[in-house]
């Protein structure tokens, strides 16, 4: 699943949700005190559409950060081991080290002690 908040742009989508559901409000005041009449529709679909993105980005980011805890704690029980590579080489999952021996009980480049798989 792609990252739904990785250039920052949570806070655009919920600042546009939450301005809808503002004017939503503000035109149905105006029409509650005859300030300015106006059909339904027009009161009631930036109410909806507004909340509507509100639900579906909350849902969306909820998943992507429970994705993400899984995600960690995964890694965080691995991170004293390495990996292999296709072409016979390791990588340390504590800092990314591809050049990593399979003779080697530590990381050249961080010094993380490895376990025995």
């Amino acid at each position: 699943m792609r990252k739904i908040n990785s250039n920052g742009y949570a806070g655009r989508v919920i600042l546009v949700g939450l301005s809808l559901i503002v004017l939503g409000l503000v035109l149905r005041a105006m029409r509650k005190r005859s300030i300015l009449p106006m059909p339904l529709l027009v009161v009631y679909a930036p109410l909806a559409i507004g909340s509507v993105v509100l639900l579906g980005f909350g849902v969306l980011l909820g998943v992507e950060l429970w994705q993400d805890k899984r995600l960690n704690r995964y890694y965080l029980g691995r991170k004293r081991t390495r990996i292999v590579l296709e072409n016979g080489q390791y990588e340390c999952q504590s800092c990314g080290y591809r050049d990593t021996r399979n003779m080697e009980n530590a990381c050249p480049a961080c010094g993380a002690k490895f376990v025995s798989e």
